[in-house]
Parts: C-alpha cells; structure tokens; sequence
C-alpha cells in the first residue's frame, strides 16, 4: 500500500478564527505471509509480517499559534513479525457460508516520533466467506511492552 497526501490543516477555534497552515503525507505499508504448515489439526500455519513508515511535514502557520501544527515534520513506523494460526473453516448451511476463527501472536516493534516500543501483541477474529464475499472482524492487544512506550491502544 502506498499513500501520498498534499492539502491544507484548517483549527477551527471557537473564537472564530481560523487558522491553516500546508500539510503533505506520504506513507508506505508492505506484508505478507508465508506458510509453513498445513494440516496441523484443522488449522494452517503461516509466518506473518508487516511493516509501515509514515512521514508528514506542516508549513509555517502563525507565529504563537493556539493550532500548534505549523513548521512539523514527523515520521513512525511499525514492523511485527509472528505466527499465524488459521482455522480450516466450519462449513454452515446458510447460503454455503464458511466461519474460519485465527489468532497470531507477533513481536512488534513501533519507533519514530512519539509513542515507541517493543513488545509482544497477540491478536484473534474471524472471518465469514461466501462465495465471491467475505466480511472479517479482528481484535489486536499488546500482550506485554517495554517501558518506553507509555500508552496501550
């Protein structure tokens, strides 16, 4: 995935003022999975990782600004690297749908500007596919985390 912005921040204060300053963002996402195992029980392993840098950079805003965005440039990004385990599915016989839960537990790295930290995040959902469809719901929770990240999710 591949995402760049240019456009204008606008701080819309209830005073009335209005203050905007130019804002660019570029940011890039790659990931992918690997299998290593079929077939253990009713489940299919996989290695699985991902990885994201984002960068945004403001121009000048009005000096002593209340808006507070003026004359940034900032950057994160994220690596996670872990198993992934994947039910088969259950077959149901509603319209030929098939539920397949997973869950993966990854090591998990953010770093940049702001929040950073290593730690452990495990993560589980499912997902219903019907034919050419299909609709998934996921939950992710930092399992453990060193003591430079100072807020959870």
């Amino acid at each position: 995935m591949l995402g760049i912005g240019r456009g204008e921040a606008r701080d819309l204060r209830a005073s009335r003022s209005t203050e905007t300053v130019d804002l660019e963002m570029s940011m890039i996402s790659v990931g992918g999975d690997l299998p290593v195992s079929r077939g253990v029980g009713p489940f299919d392993v996989s290695v699985k990782g991902d990885a994201g840098v984002i960068k945004m950079e403001t121009g000048e805003g009005v000096p002593l600004s209340l808006f507070g965005f003026d004359d940034l440039d900032v950057s994160a990004s994220r690596l996670r690297l872990g198993l992934e385990a994947v039910h088969r599915g259950i077959s149901m016989a509603l319209g030929g749908m098939k539920v397949s839960p997973f869950g993966s537990a990854m090591l998990r790295h953010d770093g940049g500007d702001g929040v950073t930290g290593t730690g452990f995040e495990v993560e589980g959902g499912i997902s219903v596919s019907a034919a050419e469809s299909r609709v998934g719901l996921e939950q992710r929770r930092p399992a453990s985390w060193d003591r430079s990240c100072r807020t959870g999710f």
